[in-house]
């Protein structure tokens, strides 16, 4: 007769040890979730005008992209910013823990940008903010395309809220007056390492 007894032992075993492992704080992995590729994604347009006439943030833009035929032309001017606000609250550390994007610096550069994480409880902190030039390690460059990815966790990106939940993305200019424009494309939130919480320090 066959002896199975020791292999289905084995089975419980293992099912029982990774089941411990879930529960101790590891994270399932959580795949790339986009906010502009070719056209806004997985949530709603919550960009500001700063109360600039005409059309400061342009989504859709086509005469300069990164890939494809569009991208986000957004006025450098104080107060204009990119939003995009999903349906749900997400967290920084189970669900999407970094940003990957691209930027051009447009016909200025050197944009004074700040990348901030909206807090759901209106606290006005951002739950993660840092600015475009310090998450690249220099100025934008001009009429240039730039790759950013960022783990939201590290610096320079910085947690007034205390919180790690967030229900928007913006992409804010803070003290500029210009009427040129940068560019965004190609914008996804990266998903949560399964081994961030259980594995790692």
């Amino acid at each position: 007769m066959r002896r199975t007894f020791p292999y289905l032992l084995c089975a419980f075993l293992i099912g029982n040890i990774l089941s411990l492992t879930f529960a101790s704080g590891a994270y399932g992995a959580t795949g790339n979730l986009a906010i502009y590729d070719e056209a806004l994604e997985n949530g709603n347009d919550c960009s500001s005008t700063g109360g600039q006439p005409g059309f400061p943030v342009r989504i859709g833009y086509m005469s300069v992209v990164h890939t494809g035929i569009y991208s986000i032309g957004v006025q450098d001017y104080m107060g204009v910013a990119f939003g995009w606000c999903p349906a749900v609250n997400y967290s920084i550390v189970s669900d999407y823990d970094g940003i990957d994007f691209w930027v051009n610096g447009g016909t200025s550069g050197g944009e004074n940008v700040n990348l901030l994480l909206g807090d759901p409880a209106s606290s006005g902190n951002a739950v993660a903010i840092a600015t475009l030039a310090q998450l690249y390690g220099a100025p934008l460059p001009i009429n240039t395309w730039v790759h950013i990815q960022a783990p939201f966790s590290k610096l320079p990106f910085i947690h007034p809220a205390g919180t790690p939940d967030f229900n928007s993305v913006y992409f804010a200019v803070f003290s500029d007056s210009l009427f040129s424009f940068f560019f965004l494309d190609d914008i996804y939130l990266t998903g949560a390492d399964i081994f961030k919480n259980g594995f790692e320090s």
